[in-house]
């Protein structure tokens, strides 16, 4: 009998290029285009790791990211 376990692993999207902020639009300079900028932007998430993880929910969280 096989055993299937589903992990689910919390992101949270928080990057927001400076030249697309509002205060960035009032204060920032951007020469040409940030095509590459905003890519990136769309697809950064923040991992649920930090100083005092347990290592075997690194290792978890790793098997995840790997998996997708």
């Amino acid at each position: 009998m096989a055993t299937t376990v589903s992990t689910v692993v919390y992101t949270v999207f928080h990057y927001i290029p400076l030249h697309s902020s509002p205060r960035g639009q009032v204060v920032g300079r951007a020469a040409g285009s940030m095509a590459n900028t905003d890519s990136i932007s769309d697809r950064l998430v923040r991992l649920p790791m930090w100083l005092g993880l347990e290592e075997h929910l690194a290792e978890v969280i790793a098997e995840v990211v790997a998996a997708v």
